[in-house]
């Protein structure tokens, strides 16, 4: 138990973290101060559990005590990953011997591959011997006292948004850290390069080459990765390393979202190894403009990419909890209210009181109930918030933006939950069509003021809308997408990725048999068949600025994926024999086509630019559907056939509804949908409107 004192309504504790190295007692001590005049410090984001499956038992702690630090006088058992990050943390006593490396510190007395010790922008003797002011919610906020929990919980923003910076820790390094670290430091470099020389020098493609002889030089770009990455990994050994440390449990958590976004100075700890978060991303953004298949094209890791985002919007006061919560519904908390809670710091005060969600409410602890009973109080909480939440949203905001959050009734068979009511927890999350398209406006500018109703404790809700179709047809739900990277350093690798690929073109196959993508006839929306087939792929993330270019790509894709996809139909093979016969086959395509129009297929080795569209993303746990007047278009993955599509006041995307089985004349939610043509409001009538009720 650590030394608590009572906090007043501004207080918080912070952690001094004394000196230390190798193997020696972690000693700290504890500080209250107010967050109004405190001094500087800065704030940890980590995840509380291990970063690895069998993390203990490599590191041979066995048993209790392996975790223990000294606060005070007391000791305290904390969880490994806490211990570890303030292992590495801490700055060396003065008798320790240091030397610098790639920009940092590494205690060459430590015998484990070398204690890195940050900060890489400072000087040494500055920090020798002195202790280190962090703050660390596992230590700085006493655990058992759930009243206190509530309060510091809401005050965590504050925490965040006034530390000096914040230290996001991603637990021990592997094999890969020091690669991927090393070329997120030169991909920086070299963006860096392109942004300010990119005017006058072809950083990417080379700019010294005669192109009257078609002779090209090596780019800038190539030179330099190679003298300093290359030479000891290959580019493609560097994107692994990369992608291992953009997968770690860190980025899945909920609570690590405001951590990241609301500190002014953020960087990223992985063992000895740091670096700036805007660097990192800069090196990761850099990476899609890389001639190199398989890098061309490969988009920001999407959870890095909605924290980036939240960096530009929350200090401007452009995002509402609402958006926030839509962004961010496939992040995990170990506590299901916690899913809401976690994302309440981003967002003004004001914005709190009228959702009424001023106060953290936490269910009531007994160490006598069982397991059983915990889960239920915890799963009674939640569902109290979730419909507190959800009513306040839609009362205020005068718009259904908040049905195209996760649907937990229908796909987990869940009666007792409204289906309207979203479900942060739901296990099929995908990715909200709303989110940065202006341009749906399926019901025109229509509002639900004076429309919306509740009845029955607020567990029925009334819209006013109609039925525009029926679904006719869906495909298997798309849970994989095919395999970004080509490079194989042994067959397993190989089968693998040709595996997943086959899966992928099967599922293309049957995609154009339901959309029937491939007849001559116009569209029922206007256009051509097959335009509005890669447009619903990308869920009509499509504007006049990207047609062309994302028109391009899926060609690419279309010109491979259309031979392989006609093959596997005619031969009805199973996907195995496939693995050894696709890839020379593509190759034997690529070269007859070249002979006989001797046409440039150069830009055939970005095939993977259409699938590596982050727009791509949007199929994913969805179906591909087509309805009964012709319209395609995607759905939630609990549609089936005979599903209602519906059109409904203040809402910018069509709903998919189901009659509900126990309430006559009453609907199930089952959630949004993008319908190829009618997203600008061309089908929408207001004469056909009713009251349509949703339990």
């Amino acid at each position: 138990m650590i030394p608590s004192s009572p906090l007043g309504e501004r207080q918080f504790r912070l952690l001094e973290l004394h000196p230390g190295g190798g193997e020696e007692e972690i000693r700290c001590d504890i500080h209250i101060h107010s967050l109004d005049d405190c001094p500087p410090y800065e704030a940890m984001s980590y995840t509380w559990g291990d970063p690895y499956e069998g993390y203990s038992q490599r590191k041979g702690r066995t048993k209790a005590g392996d975790t223990r630090i000294k606060v005070g006088n007391c000791p305290l058992d904390i969880g490994e990953s806490l211990y570890d990050a303030l292992k590495w943390l801490r700055y060396p006593s003065c008798n320790a011997t240091v030397r610098k490396d790639h920009g940092a510190f590494i205690d060459v007395n430590d015998k484990r591959d070398g204690v890195v010790r940050k900060d890489p922008d400072d000087v040494l003797s500055q920090y020798e011997g002195r202790s280190r002011l962090i703050w660390a919610d596992r230590i700085c906020i006493n655990q058992s006292d759930w009243q206190e929990k509530s309060h510091q919980l809401k005050l965590m923003g504050d925490i965040y948004r006034k530390c000096a910076k914040g230290i996001i820790w991603l637990g021990e390094p592997t094999e890969l850290t020091e690669r991927a670290f090393v070329a997120a430091y030169w991909l920086c470099n070299v963006a860096y390069h392109q942004e300010n020389l990119g005017d006058k020098h072809d950083l990417l493609n080379g700019s010294d080459g005669d192109p009257k002889s078609g002779q090209e030089t090596p780019s800038f770009m190539t030179m330099i990765l190679l003298d300093n990455v290359g030479v000891k990994w290959t580019i493609c050994q560097c994107w692994k390393a990369l992608m291992e440390l953009t997968q770690r449990a860190w980025f899945t958590r909920a609570w690590v979202v405001q951590e990241a976004t609301l500190p002014p100075d953020v960087r990223i700890d992985c063992g000895g190894y740091s670096i700036p978060w805007s660097e990192l991303v800069r090196a990761l953004n850099f990476v899609p403009s890389i001639p190199i298949r398989p890098l061309a094209g490969v988009p920001l890791p999407s959870h890095m990419a909605v924290v980036e985002k939240l960096r530009q919007e929350v200090p401007a006061g452009r995002s509402t909890l609402l958006n926030i919560l839509l962004r961010n519904n496939n992040c995990d908390a170990t506590v299901l209210v916690d899913r809401i809670y976690a994302f309440c710091g981003l967002v003004d005060e004001s914005e709190l009181q009228d959702l009424e969600l001023r106060s953290f409410d936490y269910p009531e602890q007994n160490p006598e109930w069982s397991d059983e009973e915990r889960k239920l109080k915890s799963e009674m909480m939640y569902r109290k918030v979730c419909k507190k939440l959800s009513v306040n949203i839609l009362r205020r905001s005068e718009n259904l933006d908040l049905l195209s959050g996760p649907v937990g009734n229908v796909e987990e068979g869940r009666h007792d939950w409204p289906s309207w009511i979203p479900d942060w927890a739901a296990s099929h999350r995908p990715n909200c069509l709303l989110l940065d398209q202006h341009h749906f406006r399926a019901s025109k500018d229509t509002r639900t003021t004076g429309s919306i109703e509740f009845q029955r404790q607020d567990t029925v809700m009334g819209v006013e809308g109609f039925v525009f179709d029926r679904i006719e047809e869906v495909s298997d739900t798309a849970d994989r997408r095919p395999p970004n990277t080509w490079t194989f350093q042994h067959y397993r690798q190989y089968k693998k990725r040709m595996e997943t690929m086959v899966e992928f073109l099967q599922c293309c196959l049957k995609w154009e048999d339901i959309t029937k993508a491939r007849v001559k006839a116009k569209y029922v929306g206007g256009g051509d068949m097959l335009d509005a087939y890669w447009q619903t792929l990308l869920a009509g993330h499509v504007t006049p600025e990207n047609h062309e270019i994302q028109k391009k790509q899926f060609q690419r894709f279309d010109m491979i994926s259309k031979d392989g996809a006609k093959i596997l139909q005619s031969w009805r093979l199973p996907a195995w024999p496939w693995i050894l016969f696709l890839t020379p086959h593509n190759l034997a395509v690529l070269l007859v086509r070249a002979m006989v129009t001797k046409r440039d297929f150069s830009g055939l080795l970005r095939i993977g630019d259409f699938t590596s569209n982050p727009n791509f993303s949007y199929v994913r746990n969805r179906h591909v559907i087509r309805t009964s007047m012709g319209y395609i278009g995607l759905s939630p993955a609990s549609a089936r056939k005979g599903d209602a599509v519906t059109l409904c006041k203040g809402a910018k995307v069509p709903l998919v509804a189901r009659e509900a089985k126990d309430l006559q004349g009453h609907w199930s939610l089952v959630g949004e949908a993008y319908i190829h043509g009618i997203m600008s409001g061309c089908v929408w009538d207001e004469k056909r409107c009713a009251k349509m009720w949703f339990a």
